[in-house]
């Protein structure tokens, strides 16, 4: 089943692009769970808990956020005490099982811990369901990847990738995984100020690009 909200407070712009072109994509999971990997403060699973009374009933938690940043996840715990929020490195600090659900989500996440492929092929081998994530690519025509500083969150890094890796990396991994398609794709630009703002770097042009992927 596919849904679409608006919330009084949407946020920054990816969040209002979610709730507007990504969301109304997603089927929900219902008891099949929910993992969020990079959930920070818990925003998504708050989104979904507004659309899905199964995320709020009684029973085991079915939405699960793993993050490296306490004090957000203590944020989170304490705003949907109904949601398991566990601090752990996505990129290989998880238990497999744990990542065992009917929804994946990876938001404003791989475009810093970097590892693609890795993540992507994490979540299609424990995800039974869909998959959704973002993760920023050249606009410019740039033919490289490129590592920038991420001035607002050091000493963090922006992977910023070129279509042409980010295709390839994405083909390699769904072709061990030929029982999952590509539903739907969105995009929206990030202004050349914004990236100089995050990174110090000026001249960049970059678009976020959401991507979600279904199981057959």
């Amino acid at each position: 089943m596919a849904v679409n909200i608006q919330l009084a407070d949407p946020g920054t712009a990816n969040r209002r692009h979610f709730l507007q072109r990504v969301l109304p994509f997603l089927p929900l999971p219902g008891r099949a769970g929910i993992v969020d990997l990079g959930c920070g403060d818990g925003y998504y699973c708050g989104v979904f808990s507004t659309v899905s009374r199964a995320l709020t009933e009684g029973g085991l938690p079915v939405y699960r956020g793993f993050d490296l940043d306490e004090a957000a996840l203590d944020e989170a715990r304490e705003r949907y005490p109904h949601a398991e929020f566990c601090g752990a490195d996505i990129t290989n600090g998880i238990d497999p099982a744990a990542l065992e659900c009917g929804l994946t989500l990876c938001c404003e996440t791989l475009s810093i811990v970097g590892d693609l492929e890795g993540i992507l092929e994490r979540m299609l081998t424990h995800t039974r369901g869909a998959v959704a994530f973002d993760f920023l690519w050249s606009s410019d025509g740039c033919e490289e990847d490129r590592v920038l500083p991420l001035r607002v969150l050091p000493p963090f890094q922006y992977h910023l990738r070129s279509q042409r890796n980010a295709f390839a990396t994405l083909q390699r991994v769904m072709a061990r995984h030929p029982d999952w398609h590509l539903k739907n794709t969105s995009s929206w630009a990030f202004s050349p100020q914004a990236m100089e703002d995050f990174t110090g770097v000026p001249g960049i042009q970059a678009e976020n690009v959401w991507w979600i992927l279904t199981q057959t």
